[in-house]
């Protein structure tokens, strides 16, 4: 017999109205701050958990809030590209401090 591809553990995702988006015209360039973001998550989670029937009542009620993560410089906001380093490999002249001061004391 050959493979088969069985599906399972079904689950549905709500994505939130992108910032800037206001249904019946949108303007570009607005952005959310992570806070914001979150916010706006919780809400539509428990919007759903009030209005909607059949949710499981173990595991936040059948709704949670989940993200990606990744990181990031936190001076410039550059990709992180250095492993566990402390800088990023001079993505920006404040990375730049960072690096020649952990080698000074290395």
């Amino acid at each position: 017999m050959g493979k088969k591809t069985v599906r399972d553990n079904f689950l549905v995702e709500v994505e939130p109205r992108g910032p800037g988006d206001y249904g019946c015209c949108s303007i570009s360039g607005k952005q959310r701050t992570e806070a914001e973001s979150e916010a706006i998550c919780q809400e539509i989670a428990e919007d759903i958990r009030r209005h909607v029937d059949n949710l499981p009542s173990w595991r936040g009620r059948g709704v949670t809030v989940t993200w990606d993560s990744h990181e990031v410089c936190e001076h410039c906001g550059a990709p992180w590209t250095e492993g566990d380093a402390p800088h990023n490999g001079g993505c920006c002249a404040e990375d730049c401090k960072v690096f020649y001061e952990f080698e000074d004391v290395a």
